[in-house]
């Protein structure tokens, strides 16, 4: 046991400590966000450019680390492409996906033992989250509504979907269930005021619209 203990390499230890707390911290914004790819997805990543970027430059001879670098960025665009949805002419999941991309990024850097440039990364892209949230907030003017809307039909429910989308409005969250023989669709989303009030009559508007919550 002693062995064990001196022959384990505690620079790898602290780049895959540090790696999945960079990772994690990322992941909590999307997790937050209920995206596909949250913390757990972030830490890995992020453990795993770091694996793969000690293991390169751990190589005795004429082996080039840079290459390992160019495969991480490589694998990090396959994954990312996984994220990325396109459903009714909308396009979902670009954010998720480049956040990966730079977490790989983040990952490399503590690979390379550059823990001091991979933290001031990490803080300079939540200042970003937050600068960038202010700015819509205020700029933008948007809030987020809540709606509860009552369909005679399951096979109404695309139909309000393709309406939001048509509108170009995401929907961050949507749910049905069935009450009463009717079906109850609930979803949020993030629009101005006026947008708000077009939607919601448009809605009204529609026969197989039964009645609509806030």
């Amino acid at each position: 046991m002693e062995n064990l203990i001196i022959y384990i390499d505690t620079a790898l230890v602290t780049k895959s400590v540090v790696a999945c707390l960079i990772g994690f911290a990322i992941g909590l914004e999307r997790e937050y966000r209920n995206k596909p790819a949250g913390i757990k997805t972030f830490a890995l990543i992020c453990l795993g450019s770091a694996l793969f970027t000690h293991i390169s430059i751990a190589f005795q001879g004429p082996a080039d680390p840079s290459r390992v670098t160019a495969q991480i960025v490589s694998g990090l665009g396959f994954i990312g492409a996984g994220t990325i949805f396109q459903s009714r002419h909308m396009i979902t999941g670009l954010t998720t996906a480049a956040e990966l991309w730079v977490v790989g990024a983040l990952g490399a850097l503590l690979g390379l033992e550059k823990y001091s440039e991979a933290i001031s990364c990490l803080i300079i892209i939540y200042i970003y989250f937050i600068v960038s949230h202010l700015i819509q907030k205020i700029a933008f003017k948007k809030k987020k509504y809540f709606l509860e809307i009552t369909l005679e039909a399951k096979e109404n429910i695309p139909m309000i979907e393709e309406l939001f989308n048509e509108n170009k409005i995401y929907l961050t969250q949507r749910n049905w269930r069935k009450k009463d023989k009717k079906y109850k669709f609930e979803c949020s989303y993030n629009v101005n005021p006026v947008k708000n009030q077009e939607i919601r009559h448009k809605l009204r508007m529609i026969e197989y619209v039964i009645g609509i919550i806030n």
